[in-house]
């Protein structure tokens, strides 16, 4: 096989950051669009609608991003079984717990507000869109463009990207790391998920309600 050009390889990589690059403006642009609507119908309501703008941004690109995960999906599975979802949902929170004390001690502030839509946002919808995008597309992408090194490390290195604040950055990377680790060996979008989902839920809660 004859080695790939540079402009290949550059269009390889624009090609694995597309999808993360999309998401993120996308949902800033969403976000900043619904927050001014809701800020016109609702002036005295900011605290109690804290992260409805966010929420819904994810709310309205969720099916675009199934469509689009879907689609270039492999068609090979892992099987989903109880006790790796157990496993996951643990770990996940003993992660959490573990990032919350390390955000403590690195001062990294938590959401702004415990709203219901704030706690929907951080431990449900903002979890399953980003393994839709870091761990579905990018990482999916990656190894199918990159080979299996560069596409895992695609993954890490922009998941880890997206949470902007360099100590979220520095979180973020192990974090990275062991989602995509738990989506290349099971094979299932589900589990990182999952995990993802309960270690943002811990967090959530220490530094809200404990």
């Amino acid at each position: 096989m004859p080695p790939k050009s540079s402009n290949s390889r550059l269009s390889g990589w624009l090609s694995v950051i597309a999808p993360a690059a999309a998401y993120l403006a996308l949902s800033f642009l969403l976000a900043a669009l619904l927050d001014t609507l809701l800020a016109a119908a609702f002036p005295r309501r900011g605290a109690a609608l804290a992260g409805a703008a966010s929420l819904g941004a994810k709310l309205l690109l969720l099916p675009w991003l199934l469509c689009r995960y879907r689609a270039e999906a492999d068609e090979q599975k892992g099987k989903l079984l109880p006790q790796d979802l157990l496993l996951c949902l643990g770990s996940g929170l003993a992660i959490g717990g573990v990032s919350a004390w390390l955000g403590n001690a690195l001062t990294v502030s938590g959401p702004a507000a415990a709203s219901l839509c704030a706690g929907l946002d951080v431990c449900v919808l903002g979890p399953a869109c980003e393994e839709l995008v870091f761990r579905g597309l990018v990482m999916g992408r990656g190894i199918g463009i990159l080979g299996r090194k560069w596409g895992f490390a695609a993954g890490v290195l922009l998941f880890a990207a997206a949470h902007a604040d360099w100590r979220r950055m520095l979180l973020s990377i192990p974090m990275g790391l062991v989602l995509g680790a738990v989506m290349e060996k099971k094979r299932t979008l589900i589990l990182p998920a999952v995990l993802h989902m309960a270690a943002n839920t811990a967090v959530f809660l220490i530094k809200n309600l404990l």
